[in-house]
Parts: C-alpha cells; sequence; structure tokens
C-alpha cells in the first residue's frame, strides 16, 4: 500500500471482522430457521384442533341423522300388495325428508375440513341418500326402484352410523 492512500484510509487493526459478520450472518439464518419451524408448528397444531372440532361437530351431526332415519326406517307402512316398498319410501320421506336434507347438506360442507374416514363416510352417506332421493322423485316409480331406494338408504344409514362411532351409539 503507498504510503499516501494510507493516509488517507489507513487499514484498521480489527482482527477477524469479516469472519465476526460469517458467524452474525450465520446466526441469523439459525434463528429464521428456528422462527419458521415455530410458526409451522403452530399452524400445525392450529389445524389439527380445528380438524378435531370438525369431526366432533360431524359425529354429533351424523348421529342425530342416524336416529332421525333409524325410526322411520325400520317401521314397515302398510301398502297395498307388491307397492310395500314404494309406500314405506313414500312415508319415510315424507316424514324425515326436509330435516334430513338440511342435515344431510350441513354434514356435507363441513366434510372436507374432517379426518379422511370421517369426510368419506359422510360423503358416502350423503351420496347414497340424494340417489335414493332421486330414485324415489322420478316418474316411473315401481316396487324395484323402491326397494332399491330404500337399500340405499339403509347403506346411508350404515354410513352414518359409522360417522357417528360405536362409542355414541348403544
Amino acid at each position: 500500500m503507498s504510503p499516501l492512500l494510507a493516509c488517507v484510509a489507513p487499514q484498521l487493526p480489527v482482527p477477524g471482522w469479516r469472519e465476526n459478520l460469517h458467524v452474525a450472518a450465520d446466526i441469523a439464518v439459525i434463528a429464521a430457521v428456528l422462527v419458521g419451524v415455530v410458526a409451522l408448528g403452530l399452524q400445525w397444531a392450529d389445524r389439527r384442533s380445528r380438524r378435531a372440532a370438525v369431526d366432533v361437530r360431524l359425529r354429533t351431526g351424523a348421529l342425530q341423522a342416524y336416529r332421525q332415519l333409524k325410526g322411520p326406517l325400520d317401521s314397515k307402512s302398510p301398502g297395498p300388495p307388491g307397492m310395500q316398498a314404494l309406500a314405506h319410501l313414500s312415508s319415510l320421506l315424507a316424514s324425515v325428508g326436509p330435516a334430513m336434507d338440511q342435515a344431510l347438506r350441513a354434514l356435507a360442507a363441513d366434510a372436507p375440513e374432517a379426518s379422511r374416514p370421517l369426510e368419506r363416510s359422510v360423503s358416502g352417506a350423503y351420496a347414497w341418500y340424494w340417489h335414493a332421493r332421486s330414485l324415489h322423485e322420478r316418474s316411473e316409480r315401481t316396487e324395484t326402484t323402491g326397494r332399491e331406494a330404500l337399500d340405499e338408504l339403509a347403506r346411508c344409514l350404515a354410513l352414518l352410523k359409522d360417522a357417528a362411532g360405536a362409542e355414541l351409539l348403544p
């Protein structure tokens, strides 16, 4: 270094200042990673608690829907010979139809945020119910379609029972 340059910009006698800068940068990176891990952990815990709350809400809703459908589905409606399944289906949907529609729509709306098995049970119950309902609303109603719709309502009932869980049912 020239003597003139040494007068204008003297070298500072700070040994290792570059190493200290690298250590500070390393500490900042480690701190940022730790903050990121903590944020992800909090987000995971929040998601898990929300999923648990949705699961509880779906289980109680499935239990209510199960109880609503079980009684009318198990009872037999009198009807003319050869039309008993259609008469039973008509009386069942007349008695529980609107309430069941609303209950299953609410369950299906919450299903995507639930645990996977519960989501599958609720979505399946919803699908079976609406398929049975569409069979009933067809213009050509036969005893065969009536029996088929009752079988689909029985599948819906089984899935609602599965969604409610054995611990909630007697």
